[in-house]
């Protein structure tokens, strides 16, 4: 049995989350069928030694320097309901909300960059994601961009490069759909993400992410950026 989906941490799970569950609520996919596919996040190298190419039907990245930038929105989040619902999360250095709360913006982005004692984020899981993402592309697995998932035209609407990202990787499942399904697909698939505003588009990090920042996470993480497909 074919695994599915794997993807890489704030590489769009959410989205593509919905984009099953409303290919399943519009008829286009089958509960049966959805619910014999894995997904979920990409799992550390030595986890996936076993797994075949045919294994995998295709796995969703992102471009690295927008990875960083979402994972800190997402230490936003999870640092609030750390300190308000007084709970341990999984993956989060809860001693370390109080902490992580006080700090700016570019200090939260340097603890997460240069994987330092005051991230919230268990850091240990960066370069272990991002060496398993290389190793599926090492292995040929069909590669979906969030940046092309989550294109968005002037309107708002979703872009032909997102209705043809859909098209082509629920391919990938086996499932064939015209492009008026992708884009309804799409348009029920967005609203509800907690770090990812569309308005902003998938290259937000090109304006937001300050630019001794963005240099080192090249500098830093150059092999992964290239091994994904992207540039810098």
């Amino acid at each position: 049995m074919k695994i599915g989906i794997l993807t890489l941490p704030k590489s769009g799970t959410h989205l593509w989350s919905n984009i099953l569950k409303n290919a399943m609520d519009l008829g286009i996919l089958n509960r049966d069928e959805l619910s014999s596919f894995y997904f979920g996040h990409i799992l550390d190298e030595d986890n996936l030694l076993h797994l075949s190419h045919d294994q995998v039907n295709f796995m969703t990245v992102r471009d690295v320097r927008g990875y960083f930038l979402s994972l800190c929105n997402w230490c936003d989040v999870r640092c609030k309901q750390i300190l308000e619902e007084k709970r341990e999360i999984r993956g989060m250095h809860s001693e370390r909300a109080s902490q992580w709360s006080t700090m700016n913006f570019e200090e939260k982005l340097e603890s997460l960059v240069f994987q330092t004692d005051k991230s919230l984020y268990d850091v240990s899981y960066i370069d272990s994601n991002f060496q398993a993402a290389g190793y599926l592309v090492t292995m040929g697995v069909p590669v979906v961009k969030f940046e092309e998932i989550a294109s968005r035209d002037p309107s708002s609407e979703p872009s032909d490069i997102s209705i043809e990202t859909c098209t082509k990787a629920l391919g990938y499942l086996g499932v064939s759909i015209s492009q008026n399904d992708a884009l309804e697909i799409l348009r029920l698939s967005w609203g509800d993400s907690r770090t990812f505003n569309p308005e902003g588009g998938p290259d937000k990090w090109k304006k937001d992410l300050p630019e001794d920042i963005k240099r080192n996470i090249e500098l830093r993480y150059s092999r992964h950026i290239n091994k994904l497909g992207y540039e810098i």
